[in-house]
């Protein structure tokens, strides 16, 4: 089967975790890690939960609870709780992650690479979790350090300039790739006279 990938917006947006256990805590974390609010809902809890800002509801899991959740994990150590979970987020509509039993998910929560803004997931389907740990282990390996993080988010801090000074798609396109190019030959973001030399010799370059 092959899966389309896709990038979803969960800043601010109530997300569920269902488990107590290490599988969730990871995966309430990358949730954090999103600018989601995340709740998680089990009988108990290992160490490392109290240091999160995930809200801890100390019970079994309800039906209720899917009320309002734009996203669910089903993180359990009981693959029927899991299954179960899965088929009440199914019913209410509600994507859903099963760990366990990723068949009986809507979705699979990938192995994921960030640097800044840059966010790589990798998945092999919920076929072999080792193997996407693999790639993201190499990607990451591949990939610069954190600068290149910083390199981004510079980059899309002068696109309106850019935009407003620079006429035309074309020389606009030529110009991003220039800076780009400067940038990754500093390892780091230029200093606003080294941006404007940039941009000058690159629109003379073109016209």
């Amino acid at each position: 089967m092959a899966l389309f990938p896709m990038f979803v917006d969960l800043e601010g947006k109530h997300c569920l975790v269902v488990g107590g256990g290490a599988v969730a805590l990871r995966k309430a974390r990358s949730l954090l890690k999103c600018g989601a609010r995340v709740a998680a809902v089990a009988p108990s809890f290992v160490p490392g939960w109290e240091e999160t800002d995930v809200r801890l509801v100390h019970r079994p899991f309800e039906p209720e609870d899917l009320r309002d959740a734009a996203l669910v994990v089903a993180a359990t150590d009981d693959e029927r709780l899991n299954r179960a979970v899965a088929d009440a987020c199914r019913d209410a509509h509600v994507p859903v992650n099963a760990a366990n039993a990723p068949e009986a998910g809507t979705f699979f929560f990938p192995a994921i690479v960030r640097r800044g803004p840059l966010t790589v997931g990798v998945s092999t389907d919920g076929a072999s979790p080792a193997a996407s740990a693999y790639v993201r282990k190499t990607i990451e390996e591949t990939l610069p350090g954190d600068w290149f993080g910083e390199v981004i988010e510079y980059l899309g801090s002068v696109r309106d300039d850019v935009k407003q000074n620079v006429p035309g798609e074309h020389m606009r396109a030529h110009v991003f790739h220039v800076l780009f190019e400067a940038c990754m030959e500093r390892q780091r973001p230029l200093t606003e006279e080294e941006f404007r030399a940039v941009c000058r010799a690159a629109k003379e370059a073109t016209e």
